[in-house]
């Protein structure tokens, strides 16, 4: 009993629930990097025009590579958030798209 007590006491002080995954960019920033380097890829005469223009996007995102692999890596496994952003991705992409036409 007074194990079971112990337990309920720890779960409380620690919120009771596991920590959610963190990366060193959030949600907004993934997808708002995700949405100019889609377009500037579709823009893109070239693979060397477009790996200058990813360069640019990404130092004015403050953002590398690696931290939108990261990012990937720590919610790749939460499958209905990673629909969610990449749904918001497509989503912006058509709307950007359309008022441009």
């Amino acid at each position: 009993m007074r194990a079971t007590l112990i337990l309920m006491a720890l779960l409380v002080a620690c919120g009771g629930e596991p920590a959610m995954p963190t990366s060193s960019i959030d949600r907004e920033q993934f997808i708002s990097v995700y949405v100019e380097l889609g377009l500037a890829q579709d823009r893109s005469a070239d693979a060397g025009a477009f790996q200058t223009q990813k360069q640019a996007i990404l130092s004015s995102h403050g953002v590398s590579e690696a931290q939108l692999k990261e990012f990937v890596d720590v919610h790749g496994q939460r499958l209905d958030f990673m629909a969610e952003v990449w749904d918001s991705v497509r989503q912006r992409m058509s709307t950007t798209v359309s008022e441009t036409q």
